[in-house]
């Protein structure tokens, strides 16, 4: 989707070829922008060695938060395996709502989609080389042998209608002789090469090679997009190079038109390597390796290589040799049957290859043995229900520390569940439940939350999810304590900004300021883009009132009309800010602790605004003169109007005016004012 021009703020015509992140109306105009583009244009280059193949590598150091690449996709398909979809939209089709393509037979959800640019290559190749309908029947059973050489018939298409995308393709790694050990290789000449040859009668213009090479680069190169239920699959040039790492410095996300996202998640410095994550970063070590094995790949990373895992323990389970308090660890998590003489064993997706050993006493497991005890406790988990919270907390308590690590993925998966099921599963809600339940779920939030500091920071959806859970509570308990009426409102304030939670957030409200309903109120933005700066801008005619509120995680999630909210913001003097756009009818945006708002999921895109950080609290600073809590006269003058209902209650606005009131003794409120002038200054 073209944007605005990055110098004129007119409808942009295209985009720079290098990076795809900067629009312009005229060529004139891009020629005029280059000089200052040149700077941040396509911060990377491919590299290739031995091991890793192609990858990318920046060229200069790159902030969290900054898009890297963006790219359109090469071929988008169905997953090969998975039940049939639509051919135009990839939703799930039921029975009575499917219709056919009237020329090829091929199944859709509505006569829109046969008509889809999707559609196109199949829809051809049925009608002029096959010339018989496809006949698809029942819609509920997976692995359709149409369904499964789709993609790679999608890619076929493109040899001669599209050279230039062909050559693409063909220039990806097919991985053929790792398929050729693991048996896909001859799967694939059986189900895939000689049905779409013969199905299709493409025998005079498709090698079987070059059909089996298609299969490769389809399997092997093959982002799964979340936006669809079953997801789609679809191949991308540039970022098929992007190599993957259990803990990556990089995060993906999609757009509804399928452009594929890599935007930097921690800082990266010149000469680092670009990754994302190929598998679940939430998952232990042995657990991950015997995923990437199915997909061909082998990963060697830090986290990899380290038994403990960083020194988190995350996989250990605890001794049971005499009376010894030790946990054992895989003795060298790198072993793949790849590497071993027996490589017909079995590899245990929990445990690994290799033998386990105590840190303390050096007693030792089999894999087998670590195998069968994880996968009982797996089951007590599944048995437990997700919804059951006191038969969860029970299991929680046996398992912790007599069984598993306390820190192990398990136990951090349980955890990750019980902090999103109190106060949203049951007849109690988030307001109802009781202080010692609401103080349990800000408790499992931060040990997780602890445990993704160090183990996956670019996991922006586990991290986002905790954020919401745990800020959403804080602010609850905020709000009970102003309804005690133990706290005056200044030290409510200074609770709320030095005492973990977020501090305050303002929007200007426009005609695409949508509130989202999550436990009563959060707020989601659609901003425009002027000379690459995002901004909100004030509607003229009264829709221009401020919006405030302290969990600005609230912006994070929640699909709403396909709409993102992204704030990009200037660095001057080394502080973060959102400027109003000059002679526009823009207002500022004030932002702090905007880590919290760090890349959450949004049909595929995110929400982020790039932060400077100081005393490890990130925050943003408006350049005008409109610093939030700068002095208590404009705080208690101006308060009553910009605290919205549901996020400190109206007792907490009566209090606000009972203090204009003079309720509060003058040597109190000069102290209480002077700690707001503190937290007002980022001390």
């Amino acid at each position: 989707m073209v944007g605005v021009c990055a110098v004129c703020s007119k409808d942009a015509t295209q985009t720079c070829e290098g990076c795809h992140l900067r629009d312009y109306c005229t060529w004139e105009h891009q020629q005029k922008d280059w000089e200052k583009h040149i700077v941040t244009c396509k911060p990377f280059k491919v590299e290739r060695s031995s091991f890793l193949g192609r990858h990318l590598v920046s060229t200069r150091p790159i902030k969290s938060g900054e898009v890297v690449l963006k790219e359109a996709p090469l071929v988008v398909g169905p997953s090969q395996l998975g039940i049939p979809v639509c051919v135009g939209c990839y939703k799930r089709l039921t029975t009575p709502g499917a219709i056919t393509c009237p020329r090829c037979g091929w199944p859709a959800c509505g006569l829109e989609c046969t008509l889809s640019p999707q559609h196109q290559p199949e829809c051809e190749m049925t009608s002029t080389k096959r010339k018989i309908k496809v006949k698809i029947t029942n819609l509920d059973s997976p692995q359709q042998p149409e369904y499964r050489c789709l993609t790679v018939l999608r890619c076929l298409y493109q040899r001669e209608h599209n050279p230039q995308c062909w050559d693409k393709i063909m220039g990806l790694e097919p991985h053929s002789e790792k398929r050729i050990r693991c048996g896909k290789y001859e799967e694939d000449r059986v189900h895939v090469a000689t049905f779409i040859r013969q199905f299709f009668q493409l025998e005079d213009e498709f090698s079987e090679e070059d059909i089996l090479k298609i299969c490769g680069v389809v399997q092997i190169n093959s982002y799964f997009i979340p936006l669809t239920d079953p997801q789609h699959a679809a191949v991308y040039g540039t970022a098929s190079f992007i190599e993957h790492n259990c803990r990556p410095n990089c995060s993906k996300t999609f757009t509804e038109t399928n452009e594929l996202m890599i935007r930097v998640a921690i800082p990266v410095e010149k000469g680092d390597h670009l990754s994302i994550s190929y598998t679940e970063q939430t998952w232990g070590t042995a657990r991950r390796r015997h995923h990437l094995s199915q997909e061909l790949l082998l990963c060697c990373c830090e986290r990899c290589k380290d038994p403990a895992e960083l020194g988190t323990l995350y996989s250990a389970i605890r001794c049971r040799s005499g009376n010894c308090e030790g946990y054992l660890v895989p003795d060298n998590p790198l072993v793949n049957l790849d590497t071993r003489d027996d490589a017909s064993n079995e590899q245990y997706p929990y445990s690994g290859c290799t033998s386990w050993s105590c840190l303390l006493c050096g007693s030792s497991k089999q894999p087998q043995e670590v195998y069968q005890l994880l996968k009982r406790v797996e089951s007590d988990i599944k048995e437990t229900g997700e919804m059951d919270v006191e038969l969860r907390e029970r299991l929680l308590s046996r398992l912790e520390g007599e069984v598993l690590h306390p820190n192990h993925y398990f136990l951090t998966e349980l955890r990750g569940g019980l902090a999103q099921t109190y106060g949203r599963v049951g007849p109690e809600g988030l307001t109802e439940i009781s202080d010692k339940r609401l103080e349990r779920k800000m408790e499992l939030c931060r040990q997780v939350l602890a445990l993704a500091d160090i183990l996956f920071p670019a996991e922006t959806r586990v991290r986002g999810m905790l954020m919401f859970e745990l800020h959403e509570s804080l602010a609850e308990e905020t709000r009970r304590g102003a309804d005690k009426g133990d706290m005056n409102l200044l030290q409510l304030k200074h609770k709320i900004q030095v005492g973990g939670a977020s501090n305050p957030v303002f929007f200007y409200q426009q005609e695409y300021l949508y509130l989202l309903k999550v436990s009563g109120q959060v707020t989601q933005c659609c901003c425009d883009h002027r000379n690459s700066i995002t901004f909100c801008r004030s509607e003229v005619g009264g829709a221009s009132n401020p919006v405030f509120f302290y969990q600005q995680e609230y912006l994070y999630l929640l699909k709403v009309s396909g709409q993102v909210t992204q704030c990009c913001c200037d660095h001057r003097n080394s502080i973060t800010f959102c400027r109003s756009e000059v002679g526009g009818a823009s207002n500022p945006v004030f932002f702090y602790q905007q880590e919290y708002l760090y890349l959450l999921k949004v049909s595929g895109q995110v929400t982020q605004c790039c932060c400077d950080h100081r005393n490890s609290i990130t925050f943003c600073r408006s350049e005008e003169s409109q610093h939030l809590l700068t002095g208590a006269e404009k705080m208690l003058s101006s308060e009553p109007e910009m605290i919205p209902e549901g996020e400190i209650a109206v007792e907490v606005k009566r209090r606000i005016l009972d203090q204009e009131a003079s309720q509060m003794n003058g040597s109190t409120q000069n102290e209480l004012l002077s700690q707001t002038k503190c937290v007002s200054m980022g001390m």
